[in-house]
């Protein structure tokens, strides 16, 4: 989504997410708990696979209005 934490670190669709500060993510709903543990304004490193290759990113989690 436009704006968003995912957009700002230069996340695109079809990224896989696989690492959220150095902790693997098997899954959605893991990434989703782990994530949610983090308050707003945090800045967490998130890995994760584009094309087959492993990337590293930090991304700032914000809020994004509709």
């Amino acid at each position: 989504e436009e704006g968003s934490s995912a957009d700002k670190a230069g996340l695109k669709s079809g990224d896989i997410v696989i690492g959220l500060n150095d902790e693997e993510i098997k899954d959605t709903a893991t990434f989703r708990y782990k994530l949610y543990k983090y308050e707003i304004g945090t800045e967490v490193k998130i890995k994760y696979l584009r094309n087959n290759t492993e990337y590293t990113t930090d991304l700032k989690l914000v809020t994004t209005e509709n």
